[in-house]
């Protein structure tokens, strides 16, 4: 398997890059980094984004190139905010094209921040799929959540209310997709830090991905080195 992330060169994401890159060093695990400007290292993404409504498609185009690259792994795509605690080895076990990580019943809602693309045709198809699913021109008005919004209305468009998807796979565009629990492989953090101290203490154990959604880059520091994750 090899992981995936992007960043630019603007402070927050440059910062996180290096602290992901470190620990993806210390877990010996294969990854690559995409430059989206300014970064300075990388592979260039040499995606053109006329607007922000076509920058919303560089996350599945530099997922799809990725594929391309490495035709024979497992390619999992991480925001570079969202950093690996400890090698996923399991999620090879399972029988899969996409993996999307599923928030719970309560919600049926996906977080494209972590995303898993097995070696296969439909696989490759899935994610085409995604990039195509997203507009490259929107009302100015449009307050949708670009690549995540269009993510959750490909993978949702066909559901029956009350469907059971965690850890389930379905058949989706002719793909296989399996819905990983968010709260083990994107984890979103800190955000109960001050409301349940205790449960941050495990966090380390129970947490394969965690995802600092929110954070700025010296909190971001200041957690990873609190947690030993090469802060």
């Amino acid at each position: 398997m090899i992981f995936v992330t992007a960043a630019d060169g603007k402070e927050r994401y440059a910062g996180m890059a290096k602290h992901w890159i470190k620990q993806m060093e210390t877990l010996k695990q294969r990854f690559e980094i995409y430059d989206l400007g300014g970064l300075g290292y990388g592979r260039v993404a040499g995606l053109a984004a006329p607007s922000i409504y076509a920058a919303r498609r560089r996350k599945p185009s530099i997922i799809a190139d990725a594929i391309e690259r490495h035709p024979k792994e497992t390619v999992i795509w991480l925001d570079v905010d969202a950093i690996l605690v400890k090698p996923i080895p399991e999620i090879e076990d399972i029988s899969y094209d996409i993996g999307v990580t599923y928030r719970g019943a309560n919600r049926v809602y996906l977080n494209s921040g972590v995303v898993f693309c097995k070696p296969t045709t439909a696989a490759r198809r899935f994610i085409s799929l995604w990039h195509e699913e997203i507009p490259l021109v929107l009302d100015a008005s449009d307050t949708r959540n670009g690549d995540q919004f269009y993510l959750n209305q490909l993978v949702f468009r066909g559901a029956k209310k009350g469907e059971a998807f965690l850890n389930k796979t379905k058949k989706i565009e002719g793909a296989q997709v399996h819905f990983f629990d968010l709260h083990q492989y994107n984890a979103y953090r800190p955000m109960v830090r001050d409301k349940n101290p205790k449960q941050d203490e495990s966090i380390i154990q129970d947490e394969s991905i965690i995802h600092f959604l929110g954070v700025g880059l010296e909190q971001y520091k200041e957690y990873l080195k609190e947690w030993g994750l090469n802060g």
